[in-house]
């Protein structure tokens, strides 16, 4: 109720929550207090696209994406994966062949996909060099991927501990 007096008060423009799995996405949005939520979505992580984005979009809570990069996953750090996250490893490797005249980097090909699904509001950007910031950038004014690229990223799964940082065997 708190917030919700700030925000009729014009003190706070928008009230969101940063949510961790489906369950408290979903809960987040039966809840109707909120205007927007920050998930985790990314080129492997897609299991918001079966529950929690259609809803979002029919309730009209934007979507603030977080973990596009995986912490480094897609970047050509891939290759430096510790042998615990073969599988991710593999799965980044099986993504960076998918890059030529659409997409150049993993980078590029990860903000390209999240930016691509009409309910994402924004993708959270986390650098510390301006240059990779307006890379990033960039990548919004490039257009959509076309639909046999979005098909053939799809192809790639892995298993859910391979994608969820909380479960590597370090952070």
């Amino acid at each position: 109720a708190i917030m919700q007096n700030a925000q009729r008060a014009g003190h706070v423009r928008f009230i969101g929550a940063t949510t961790y799995g489906e369950a408290a996405a979903l809960a987040a949005l039966a809840d109707d207090r909120y205007d927007c939520l920050q998930i985790s979505y990314n080129l492997l992580d897609r299991q918001p696209e079966e529950r929690v984005l259609p809803l979002a979009q029919e309730k009209h809570v934007g979507i603030v994406v977080r973990s596009v990069l995986l912490k480094g996953a897609f970047t050509h750090r891939y290759a430096h994966l510790p042998k615990e996250l073969l599988e991710l490893k593999e799965a980044a490797q099986q993504l960076d062949s998918l890059l030529g005249s659409e997409v150049s980097s993993l980078p590029e090909l990860a903000y390209r996909f999240v930016l691509a699904h009409p309910a994402i509001s924004i993708a959270l950007v986390g650098t510390s060099r301006s240059h990779e910031l307006e890379e990033v950038l960039s990548f919004g004014e490039r257009g959509q991927l076309s639909p046999m690229l979005l098909n053939r990223i799809r192809e790639v799964m892995v298993a859910p501990d391979q994608i969820n940082p909380s479960t590597w065997p370090f952070r």
